[in-house]
Order: structure tokens, then C-alpha cells, then sequence
């Protein structure tokens, strides 16, 4: 399969929807974003390099056989230490808590070392993650900082799932952090697949082919206490970057980062099938080059559940600048947005509660009737996007403004202001593989 990035590049056709571990090449050519009232100013994109110094680690190689427990070694870890892992499986029993500096873990690459979640693990705790970098009160207590964590896979299959909260002072590095897992047992509270937080405003944390498909029942909201994919929240200050993520299933959004000071830039990757939305985002929150995908006929054949119930509305980007969020607005750009089936949606791109968010570049395929922007709680500013399907889809209805885009197939326009008719198709060489239609 040719290597994708999102500016484009010939590859194969989808046939990889409940497959895991693939993930794309990001490409040059990307855009961050300073939100300020009233719409996007771009700058230039955090650099995708490691936020790490691996000068300050000294390599220690851990002699360990299949089936031992991890957590006492791990919870151990000195200051300057970079834990090396052989290739088997492991057991890791319970959960860690290291705040060292200059620190890591290494494990062996194509999923070569596997932490095994025993049952006992319960996850009937917000905070029951397998490992923090930081004690439960974040705004009070110093992070470790310098932290790689590096080739680490965590197998929960048929068990509660595990997760990681990664709060950093000034860098740290995340890379080839995959979960086996296959879904919710049952309703209890459970930690997000992953917590990032940067305290310091300059700081910066990279998470780089974090991959996991949760198969979660889409229904258990729970009132906001179930699974999210990806968190961060009021005690981000810095810039998280999430590079290549591939993130499906979750009751509580792919990436819930709307409620925090700091910045987030998601970049590249694939989000699908998640409940409330695939990212949620407010004025410091940057998309691109991410492929977004909803297929619930799919999704309900196969692992995962719908179930139905009040709490099921499966949106793609949903606007929400509330309680601790940094300001209004959000920046999705150079995105594929594709609509297979869904049971329930009020809209691909939503807003909540934020007066204006802006989505340009991107491109829509429709092929289940649907409002594709909803935009009746705050304006959307729409540039350059292509609406393309062929169901009797609406482009957009409410406050919907921008220019240069078009609408073709049998998609009305509704609200969306259009430049021309029939004039562009859907570009599917800028979709991820896991996107690409069968």
C-alpha cells in the first residue's frame, strides 16, 4: 500500500474498516491556527520533530520473561532512565504513578511488546489509569517532565480497558501507543484511552500512531463518564499535537479537547464512529488533514454496539467553547468528511455553545440523507469545501458563511453559499486508508 499523507497520494481502496494498527505519513505543508473572536489567523504549525531530549536518558535493558508483572519495575524508574523492554508479553497488574524526569519507556516496534490488562483491573474509577506522569490533581501537583513513551501496546481484549495520563512541564513524546481491546464491559466509569496535558504554556507533548478501536456501545454517555478516546482539559496550558491518530468506537468523543486554556493540533489521522463527536473542539483546537468517517450499519455488524437511546448522536466536529475552554472558534481544514449510514445525528459539523468555528478546504461525501452543517447555534464559516453524493442530502442549514464552495451530485445546497454547481468530485487520494471506500 503506497504511503498517504494528507495532500494526497494514490492508494488502495478502503477494505480496512475493522483493522488496526495502520497508520499514515504526515506531509510538509501544514498550518496552525490562533483563534481569536471572529475567525482563523493561521501561523505556522508546531514542529512534528519529538518534544523530547533523549540526551538527558540513559538506556537501561530490562531482563524479564513472558507472563511477569511490570508495574513494580516501571513504578521504579529513576530520574535519567530509559527502560528497555524485550519483545514477549507482559503483565502489567495495576496502577503506576512516576513524576521522575527524564524518563522512558521503549518497548520493541510492531506491537514486538505487549502489556497484558489482567482481570482485576476493574476501571470503575475516572482515574483507574495504568499509568500517570502526574497525581490525581493536576492543577496542584508538578508533572514529571523529558517523558518518551515509546512502542507500547496494551492488551485488554474480552477485559476492562486500560488508560494513560501523560501530564508533562515542558515536553514529552508519545509514539506507536496501540490498545487491543473490543469494547465497554459493561456501563461502570472508566478512564479515557488517553490524558495529555503540558503545564507550562510553552511547553509542547507529541503523540505520535496512537491507534485504538474501543468497538465501544456507542449509547453509554453515561452523562459524560464514559470512554473518550483522547482528553485534554483545564490543565493544559501548553500544545498538545496529536499526529496520525487512528481513534474509533468511543461513547465520549474520539478527541474531547475542547475544555482546556492550552492548545491542541490534531493532525492527519483517521476518527470514525464515535458518539457526540469525533472531535469536539473551541478556539485553540486546529484539524487537519484528518479523514473522518461514520458508518453506523458497518460498525453495528460488526464488534461494536448502537443501542439506540438519547445519548446516541454520532457528529464528525462538534463546537463547544464552554466552562474552561480558551475562547471561541476552532480551525478544521484540508479534511474528508464521509457519511456511509447513521442512526442518529443532528449534522456532520455541529456547534454546542461557540459562536463561530471554520472549516475550509475540506471536502464531504453524502451517501445517506442528512443536514450535513447544522449551524442554528453559531456561525459557520465555510471555505472552499466540496459537497459531493449521491443521496438527497442538504449541504448546510443556519448562520453558514464563506465562499468558493460547491455543491454536486443530487446534494442540495440548502444554506451553504455555493460558487458553482457540479463543479469539483470527491478527492479520494486525500483519504486515509482506513477511509478509502470499498
Amino acid at each position: 500500500m503506497t504511503a498517504w499523507t494528507p495532500n494526497g497520494l494514490n492508494i488502495t481502496r478502503r477494505g480496512f474498516l475493522k483493522t488496526a494498527g495502520v497508520a499514515g505519513v504526515i506531509g510538509g505543508g501544514l498550518t496552525g491556527v490562533d483563534m481569536a473572536a471572529g475567525g482563523a489567523k493561521s501561523k505556522p504549525h508546531q514542529a512534528l520533530s519529538p518534544a523530547h531530549d533523549p540526551s538527558q536518558m540513559s538506556e537501561t535493558h530490562v531482563d524479564i520473561a513472558d507472563g511477569d508483572d511490570v508495574a513494580g519495575i516501571i513504578e521504579n524508574v529513576s530520574d535519567g532512565e530509559l527502560l528497555v523492554f524485550p519483545e514477549g508479553e507482559f503483565r502489567w497488574s495495576r496502577t503506576v504513578l512516576v513524576t521522575v524526569d527524564n524518563w522512558g519507556i521503549r518497548g520493541q516496534p510492531n506491537d514486538g511488546t505487549v502489556f497484558m490488562v489482567p482481570e482485576g483491573h476493574t476501571g470503575r474509577e475516572l482515574t483507574d489509569y495504568h499509568l500517570r506522569t502526574i497525581a490525581k490533581s493536576s492543577l496542584e501537583n508538578p508533572a514529571g517532565d523529558n517523558i518518551l513513551l515509546k512502542n507500547l501496546t496494551f492488551d485488554s481484549t474480552g477485559r476492562t480497558n486500560p488508560g494513560i495520563r501523560i501530564g508533562v512541564r515542558n515536553r514529552g513524546h508519545v509514539e506507536n501507543l496501540h490498545y487491543r481491546c473490543n469494547g465497554t464491559i459493561g456501563p461502570d466509569l472508566m478512564p479515557s484511552g488517553m490524558n495529555a496535558l503540558v503545564q507550562n504554556k510553552d511547553g509542547h507533548l507529541t503523540i505520535r500512531n496512537y491507534v485504538q478501536h474501543n468497538n465501544g456501545r456507542l449509547s453509554d454517555y453515561n452523562g459524560g463518564d464514559s470512554r473518550s478516546g483522547f482528553h485534554t482539559g483545564a490543565g493544559n496550558f501548553g500544545t498538545v499535537t496529536l499526529i496520525d491518530p487512528v481513534l474509533t468506537g468511543f461513547p465520549n468523543n474520539g478527541c474531547y479537547v475542547s475544555r482546556t486554556p492550552g492548545r491542541t493540533e490534531i493532525v492527519g489521522g483517521y476518527l470514525a464512529n464515535n458518539n457526540v463527536s469525533n472531535v469536539r473542539l473551541s478556539g485553540a483546537v486546529t484539524v487537519c488533514g484528518t479523514t473522518m468517517e461514520l458508518d453506523t450499519e458497518t460498525y453495528a455488524t460488526g464488534d461494536g454496539e448502537t443501542t439506540g437511546g438519547n445519548d446516541y448522536n454520532t457528529r464528525m466536529v462538534w463546537g463547544d467553547a464552554r466552562q474552561t475552554a480558551r475562547g471561541p472558534g476552532g480551525l478544521v481544514e484540508n479534511c474528508s468528511f464521509i457519511l456511509h449510514s447513521y442512526d442518529r445525528s443532528q449534522g456532520l459539523v455541529d456547534i454546542l455553545d461557540n459562536p463561530s468555528i471554520t472549516v475550509r478546504n475540506s471536502q464531504f461525501l453524502l451517501e445517506d440523507e442528512i443536514t450535513a452543517v447544522s449551524a442554528d447555534a453559531g456561525e459557520i464559516v465555510l471555505n472552499n469545501c466540496t459537497f459531493t453524493g449521491e443521496s438527497s442530502a442538504t449541504a448546510g442549514s443556519g448562520d453558514i458563511t464563506g465562499d468558493g464552495n460547491c455543491v454536486s451530485g443530487d446534494i442540495e445546497p440548502g444554506d451553504v453559499p455555493t460558487s458553482e454547481q457540479n463543479c469539483r468530485s470527491f478527492e479520494w487520494n486525500r483519504v486515509h486508508p482506513l477511509g478509502q471506500s470499498s
